[in-house]
């Protein structure tokens, strides 16, 4: 834990060309208009949609896209070409599959501009990366094939995508199952100047980050991580940080919708013993130190 706050730290200096929040070019424009003309700082596509993980969404940031499917929200981000987030509420009762995954990826249709293809992955090195994954959308047909528009992904190295990145997934899994539910939001950490592939210009992150809240009682508790684009291995808690630090990478703002002390208290803090790995609670250092 304290290497990735290292790490973190060491990002600041780069990150600190965002506008607040995650960096937005002075010359972009909305690509569609607010059809109230109120000044909400970002556009709701497909309202009908809303469900509950609407209440725990980030805060609304200028030129955002916010487009909601049938089993997660996201907020898109055109000059990047690449989710600033995606959010989703995943119940114990939705981890046990129902839908077979179907490999049929395909551009966003509520997107007329701005819009990202399957080809634009073709012979780049990277995996087309679900954030939210299919596994977690297996509860529903549609919610399945939504999960494959081009909009949820994001270009992963493979080792990446299919190492550690779907150790977090399965992980994240395991949780919703033995907390009932929680609310989990993901993304890239994007800064000016990254690279890009494909005629679309798709950014390429060097870090993503998964933000995690469960508010079941007795005990309400949150955890993030912020992993670098590449092959890795350890334990997933070395990866583990407050929310707090991906809101300091990010500039965003999780869960604002909470009372302020609950807020409070679920982003500085954090306690990797709070939850269960792989099923097993963590023993602290204490607990080791008292077996050797």
């Amino acid at each position: 834990m304290k290497k990735i706050l290292i790490q973190i730290l060491l990002l600041l200096p780069g990150l600190l060309v965002f506008s607040s929040p995650q960096f937005i070019a002075g010359d972009q424009t909305d690509t569609l208009s607010n059809p109230s003309g109120a000044d909400t700082g970002s556009l709701l596509i497909n309202p009908d949609s809303v469900n509950s993980t609407q209440v725990f969404l980030p805060t609304a940031i200028a030129n955002e896209l916010r487009i909601d499917k049938a089993g997660y929200s996201i907020s898109y981000n055109c000059y990047f070409n690449i989710a600033n987030w995606v959010a989703w509420e995943l119940t114990a009762e939705e981890t046990r599959s129902k839908v077979k995954r179907k490999n049929h990826f395909k551009p966003d249709p509520m997107l007329d501009s701005c819009k990202v293809v399957p080809g634009d992955y073709a012979r780049s090195g990277f995996d087309k990366g679900h954030l939210a994954p299919s596994a977690d959308m297996c509860w529903s047909l549609q919610a399945m094939e939504e999960s494959f528009f081009m909009t949820n992904m994001a270009p992963q190295k493979p080792r990446f995508n299919r190492g550690i990145w779907k150790r977090l997934e399965d992980q994240s899994r395991d949780w919703a199952v033995e907390n009932n539910s929680v609310y989990i939001i993901t993304g890239p950490i994007l800064r000016e100047g990254l690279p890009t592939i494909g005629n679309n210009k798709v950014s390429v992150p060097e870090y993503f980050y998964r933000v995690i809240m469960d508010i079941s009682e007795p005990e309400v508790k949150g955890i993030a991580f912020v992993i670098a684009n590449k092959r890795l291995s350890g334990a997933l808690t070395d990866f583990a940080v407050s929310i707090d630090s991906v809101e300091t990478l990010t500039g965003l703002d999780f869960f604002s919708s909470l009372p302020d002390a609950l807020e409070v208290n679920i982003e500085q803090s954090f306690n990797p013993v709070d939850w269960l790995w792989n099923g097993k609670e963590l023993k602290t250092e204490e607990e080791e130190d008292e077996e050797d």
